[in-house]
């Protein structure tokens, strides 16, 4: 990660990554949430009732009603119930129509009551009634089917007895048919029959004591019948708002992951972190109705009265705040083109001329030049005809008259001052030369500067971005000092991280940078006085300590 990307991060940067994309947070968020609710209203109605098998047997055992000892039955019962033999057992039982032991069992849930001994029935079912009665099913003939599993080791043996006791008896009236037959029985014969009559009384008494152990040991198992079945399915209330916890943090995800992939900057903290300079001024973006005005303070409609052009007057009196003395050569860049440099040059101008300062604006940048357009001076000698020797500085120069709305030529090389004192003299580019990098590092433009200074109060010098070319690093040792632009949304975070460095590698001092095209709100948050007790440091005018204020 580049130094300096996120360093002093605080909560508020966080807060403000949510805001500035709050549409997507919002927007994910809804969605989320009406899935949620449009799944809920999809999904089948199901309700469910619940009843209990109780062993009143155990419960009568404690002292409290309740059996406190053991829940041996239930826990023993609880998985022979959850069979199809014991689904089929109720459906049989119940003379249940409509369903068989595998839907029953599946529609039921069975368990061991944690509390007392006995065996919750939870019946889920699309139709309320068909749940409620169910589970009473299960509840009532439950107990029959515990008790035929409890007795049943005992039923067998009380069957194998009552089959050997029929076969004795068959013996027994076999040999008494043949005996009134008149049929003499053998000796062996004779002993069958006395031994099957012994048999016959052992398996009556067997038989006997087997029916009366059936009696006494069913278990005392009470049906709880259940109550309304509530509905379970959907919770539309309950899955609108996982969806929408969900979606808040899905949407908080995205507006993060967002903000990440998209690395233009849109705050003037940001800015100023990157770059590690102070802020000069925040200039919001103009109203939709002067887009065409490049310099707001020579707009119509009032335009000077806006938050726009009240910026610049505000960027003028803290950049006076700013300055030390003897600085008179001001070069503005920036990262990359259309950031506003320009335009950022053209408003100072005229607002530093209409508070008398005399101003000469440059227009180095030889490959797009913009200057000359904004003061209706294109096609006029410039910085290349004089750097390459074809002009004269007399001649190229150009004083404006920006006491009216519009600029209006004064003429070359005069010395009229507009009306409050100022002057302003525009120095146009020029035509386009194929080396402008090498005519910026000539000895010409060493004099040319030489020349401005000792010509004008202050020197704007308007130079090319410095990522893309050498110019603005050529010129840097040449002017007083260095300020930065970036725009809102068009300067990105890796751009200005190495404008930061390329700045630190530049031989003028920076003094800060203009953020341009913010919003109206933070521009005035941002744009007051920087420094100082008041906005009237020393200005660069040679008969004034300070600087006079002609809006």
């Amino acid at each position: 990660m580049e130094n300096g990307w996120y360093e002093s991060v605080s909560l508020s940067d966080y807060i403000g990554v949510v805001w500035r994309r709050k549409w997507i947070a919002l927007l994910v968020t809804v969605m989320v949430t009406a899935a949620a609710i449009g799944f809920s209203e999809r999904q089948q109605k199901l309700y469910a009732a619940s009843s209990q098998l109780v062993n009143t047997t155990a419960a009568a055992q404690s002292s409290n009603g309740k059996n406190t000892t053991t829940n041996a039955w239930s826990t023993a019962h609880a998985p022979l119930f959850a069979t199809t033999a014991g689904a089929k057992w109720i459906v049989d039982q119940a003379h249940v129509s409509g369903i068989s032991a595998q839907q029953l069992l599946n529609e039921t849930k069975v368990s061991a009551d944690p509390v007392v001994d006995a065996v919750d029935f939870t019946v889920t079912d699309p139709n309320a009634k068909t749940a409620q009665q169910l589970a009473n099913y299960w509840a009532i003939y439950g107990g029959g089917y515990s008790n035929h599993l409890d007795q049943q080791p005992l039923q067998s043996e009380l069957t194998n007895y009552q089959n050997s006791l029929d076969q004795v008896n068959t013996d027994i009236q076999n040999y008494l048919n043949a005996k009134n037959r008149g049929q003499t029985p053998t000796p062996n014969q004779t002993a069958t029959y006395n031994l099957n009559l012994g048999l016959k009384t052992t398996y009556q008494d067997k038989i006997l004591k087997i029916s009366s152990q059936l009696q006494s040991s069913g278990l005392q198992l009470a049906p709880k019948g259940a109550q309304t079945a509530a509905q379970t399915q959907p919770k539309t209330a309950r899955n609108a708002g996982i969806g929408l916890v969900l979606g808040l943090i899905l949407g908080i995800i995205l507006a993060f992951l967002q903000d990440l992939l998209d690395t233009r900057v849109r705050t003037v903290a940001e800015v100023g972190r990157r770059l590690r300079l102070p802020l000069l001024a925040s200039i919001p973006a103009r109203p939709r109705a002067l887009r065409e005005y490049a310099v707001v303070l020579l707009s119509p409609q009032g335009a000077a009265q806006m938050p726009t052009a009240e910026a610049y007057r505000i960027f003028k009196l803290n950049l006076a705040t700013t300055l030390r003395r003897g600085m008179k050569v001001i070069m503005f860049t920036s990262a990359s083109d259309d950031e506003g440099t320009s335009t950022t040059v053209a408003n100072l101008a005229v607002a530093l001329t209409r508070a008398g300062q005399h101003v000469v604006v440059v227009d180095a940048n030889m490959r797009r030049p913009a200057l000359g357009s904004f003061f209706g001076l294109d096609d006029r000698m410039g910085v290349s005809d004089i750097l390459s020797g074809h002009s004269q500085l007399g001649d190229a120069l150009t004083i404006v008259d920006v006491s009216r709305e519009h600029p209006v030529e004064v003429g070359s090389n005069g010395t009229t001052a507009t009306s409050g004192g100022g002057l302003l003299e525009v120095l146009p580019a020029g035509p386009i030369p194929g080396d402008a990098a090498e005519l910026l590092d000539s000895r010409a433009m060493t004099e040319l500067m030489r020349e401005l200074r000792g010509r004008a109060d202050v020197v704007l010098v308007d130079a090319p971005p410095m990522l893309p070319v050498t110019d603005a690093m050529v010129l840097g040792t040449k002017v007083d000092a260095v300020v930065a632009v970036a725009r809102a949304r068009l300067a990105s975070r890796p751009h200005l991280v190495a404008l930061g460095r390329a700045l630190d590698a530049c031989a003028a001092p920076r003094l800060g940078f203009v953020f341009v095209g913010g919003a109206p709100d933070e521009s005035q948050e941002y744009g007051g006085y920087l420094g100082g007790t008041g906005p009237a440091d020393a200005m660069l005018h040679p008969s004034h300590t300070r600087e006079t204020e002609l809006l």
